[in-house]
């Protein structure tokens, strides 16, 4: 859930209403590969049950954000606010705060991705940065900083939808979003959470592939469950396995060669 720093109106309620709140919200550049600070080992009975409630019909992230799990390099945000105030308010930046450290190496479960109506403003966040600025996207190419120019006002009842990416090639970081409003006359911040707890991404540690392709370096990893695109052979797509990542290596590699 979303929550606002105090305000003091009379009314005590925040400048803007959070409506949504939707990690992973564009699926189709959003990495479905996720990493745990701990090293986790699952028998076969756990690994189909993991499989039923994150790849099945009715899959969902649900599992992997209560274990903490931080997906690979970037992610996906889709933000709905309206106004709440009955004088026009100002939304004026919308920040990053974060917490970033090295990437997680305990558990990885591999999965790399394959190649609205509504208004929407998609902007864009490097965490590598030390002070990240909202970047305009056209495209995917980030434009320069879009509150530079720019304020986003709503009247009471009046919604604004956003997309926002966020990546980071270097570290595990944990993050929030605080969008800085201008109403009553002052500036105020509402602060945005995954549900009540942060936004987490973890760089994945590569290696050098064949023709300079950059791979995951599976071996880095104590423990590998491995499905989707992971799994090279195509038999095992839809559920999880667990694989030494040494062995997985080598079997990939045997894959590859097998002609």
């Amino acid at each position: 859930m979303a929550s606002a720093s105090p305000s003091h109106t009379q009314d005590q309620e925040p400048p803007v209403i959070v409506d949504l709140v939707q990690e992973g919200a564009d699926a189709d550049h959003t990495s479905p590969t996720w990493a745990l600070a701990e090293p986790l080992l699952f028998n076969k009975v756990q690994l189909g049950w993991i499989t039923r409630v994150t790849l099945g019909e009715r899959g969902s992230d649900a599992w992997f954000r209560r274990h903490a799990a931080a997906r690979d390099s970037s992610t996906s945000i889709k933000l709905v606010v309206r106004g709440n105030r009955d004088k026009k308010i100002r939304i004026t930046n919308i920040r990053t705060v974060k917490k970033c450290g090295r990437p997680l190496n305990g558990t990885l479960f591999y999965n790399p991705p394959g190649g609205a109506s509504d208004e929407l403003i998609r902007l864009y966040f490097d965490l590598d940065k030390s002070r990240p600025e909202a970047q305009m996207l056209k495209g995917f190419d980030p434009k320069g900083g879009y509150f530079s120019l720019r304020t986003v006002s709503l009247k009471r009842d009046e919604d604004m939808a956003f997309l926002i990416y966020a990546s980071t090639l270097k570290h595990y970081c944990s993050f929030s979003l605080a969008l800085d409003v201008l109403a009553d006359g002052r500036q105020q911040t509402v602060t945005v959470t995954n549900h009540g707890q942060p936004f987490r991404i973890t760089a994945l540690y590569t290696k050098k592939g064949k023709g300079g392709d950059v791979d995951a370096d599976v071996e880095k990893y104590k423990f590998l469950y491995v499905a989707g695109n992971g799994d090279f052979s195509g038999k095992h797509v839809d559920e999880w396995r667990r694989w030494d990542p040494r062995e997985y290596v080598r079997a990939e590699v045997k894959w590859w060669q097998r002609d």
